[in-house]
């Protein structure tokens, strides 16, 4: 088990509303209502120290982050995958279901018309352009009713074959060093360990349209002064 010093802090923002909605949403400090991000940040990790471990950096990430189809009650996000990295995010909450052989990306019963090989592709290419950068990724199996006893060791084996020697499958959390230009997995799956075990971190993660009290939670963390009276 680690401790609350090596728990690494992840911050989840979810945006559940469809596209249309979020165009209509005035722009605020808490949320952008553009389509793609009006401010990049796509080497914020490369000044950072090598020693650094991942557990003495808050991490920026989205809940649900490949749900972008079925509507306000299922979408999440608005920004594609090669949006939401370009914006500073770092943690990629990816759901699957283990169908005919491939990783289909879902949202509960919806089908996001994407596979993991989207989602791996698009984030190692990031990395290749971005070295200095890593993302962590919660790999999960979506809602099963029966959970698939293959899904483990055939995620397993799809990442040591496609992973490009790019993907961290350790239970140790790495130092910043150790994880430049790779994604961690952050497993959640019951029998095997296929990366830092996910119910360790310190997730925050509030799920709400109302944007702003949970923007004052994150910038009250970084700014604390502000909200000190």
């Amino acid at each position: 088990m680690f401790s609350a010093l090596q728990k690494i802090m992840i911050y989840l923002f979810p945006f559940q509303m469809d596209t249309m909605e979020c165009g209509k949403r005035q722009q605020t400090e808490a949320f952008d209502n553009t389509f793609w991000p009006a401010s990049y940040l796509s080497d914020w990790m490369s000044g950072l120290p090598d020693h650094l471990s991942l557990s003495k950096i808050s991490i920026p990430g989205t809940h649900d982050s490949m749900s972008v189809l079925g509507g306000p009650k299922i979408c999440c996000q608005t920004w594609p995958l090669e949006a939401q990295l370009a914006a500073g995010v770092r943690f990629l909450d990816i759901r699957c279901k283990l169908e005919n052989g491939r990783f289909l990306i879902y949202h509960v019963n919806t089908f996001q018309e994407a596979d993991f090989s989207d989602v791996l592709e698009g984030t190692l290419s990031f990395l290749n352009q971005h070295p200095g950068e890593t993302v962590l990724m919660r790999v999960k199996e979506e809602l099963p009713f029966i959970p698939n006893v293959d899904y483990a060791s055939r995620f397993q084996r799809y990442l040591a074959e496609e992973g490009r020697n790019k993907v961290w499958m350790k239970e140790a959390i790495p130092t910043l060093r150790q994880a430049r230009g790779k994604i961690i997995i952050l497993e959640e799956l019951e029998k095997e360990v296929l990366g830092v075990p996910y119910e360790e971190l310190s997730v925050d993660s509030a799920h709400s349209q109302d944007f702003d009290p949970d923007w004052l939670k994150v910038d009250s963390v970084f700014h604390p002064s502000k909200f000190i009276q």
